[in-house]
């Protein structure tokens, strides 16, 4: 599941978060992962996903994807057309605007850099998602361990069969990886 936010508006940013955030709180009941697409220029903003996955019991992982070149990031912008009923298309303006609010970081976090190669970032992505859904303990096929999700061990089913007490090891990887191709198609 992927959520997206639209352009920042008075009206709609806040509300925006909270229709996300109740979107996504659903989710990791189901078993699954929740990816949530949002700038997250504030602290506030970050807090409410650590929040969210502190509440279920399961990690977190924030990816940051910049684009270290101003002039290739302009033309991007104003060559991009999402078609979104009701939502214009920011300007080249409001996004340098849009910068000078961005609060620095404060938690770890994948830095991706657009400019590169279309098919490392993808790469990188899945190997720091991998990493942040491992449990405390290796999880292997029979192999005991804890989750963050909960407290008590058990084993670990092999390889792509979901885990019976529902823990989140590999799930957000394995959805990532479906959707890897055409990511890397749209770049």
């Amino acid at each position: 599941m992927a959520c997206r936010r639209g352009p920042r508006s008075a009206k709609t940013g806040p509300a925006a978060h909270l229709v996300a955030e109740a979107v996504a709180d659903g989710v990791p009941a189901l078993g699954q992962s929740a990816i949530i697409d949002a700038v997250n220029a504030v602290e506030a903003a970050r807090r409410q996903w650590r929040t969210l996955a502190a509440r279920h019991r399961v990690p977190v992982a924030f990816i940051e994807v910049v684009c270290s070149d101003s002039r290739v990031h302009r033309q991007r912008l104003e060559r991009r057309s999402r078609g979104i009923p009701g939502f214009e298309e920011p300007t080249w303006q409001a996004v340098r605007e849009r910068g000078t609010e961005y609060e620095p970081w404060t938690d770890h976090r994948l830095v991706l850099d657009s400019i590169a190669d279309p098919a490392s970032n993808p790469a990188k992505a899945l190997e720091y998602l991998a990493m942040a859904a491992q449990p405390s303990e290796p999880a292997s096929r029979g192999d005991r361990h804890r989750t963050p999700r909960h407290k008590a061990e058990h084993v670990h089913p092999p390889r792509g069969e979901r885990c019976p007490m529902r823990c989140s090891a590999g799930e957000g990887v394995e959805l990532l990886r479906e959707h890897r191709d055409r990511f890397i198609d749209e770049l």
